[in-house]
């Protein structure tokens, strides 16, 4: 069995700077001048502070791709910061 969560994670862009936060995780930021590296680092950096803070191991994906996220964001930003769900596995014991 397979028990999961999410973790809302909000982007801005700022003069240039592709920028991933996460209210949930106090202190995640990750920033970046290439929106892709950016998203690709965001699931590799909450699965080890999941780890760090709590030991356990689990593993991070996006609710959508790279190509729909900026779809979704470049929307988004003419109203505000876009947000995407991160969703959390882990195997149950």
């Amino acid at each position: 069995m397979v028990a999961s969560t999410s973790i809302e994670v909000t982007y801005k862009s700022i003069e240039g700077w592709h920028v991933f936060e996460a209210d949930q995780m106090p202190g995640f930021y990750i920033a970046h001048r290439d929106p892709k590296r950016a998203y690709e680092a965001v699931c590799p950096a909450i699965e080890k502070l999941i780890e760090l803070d709590t030991g356990m191991v689990v593993r991070v994906a996006p609710e959508v791709p790279l190509s729909e996220f900026i779809d979704n964001a470049r929307a988004a930003l003419t109203r505000a910061a876009a947000s995407q769900k991160f969703n959390l596995f882990k195997e149950a014991a």
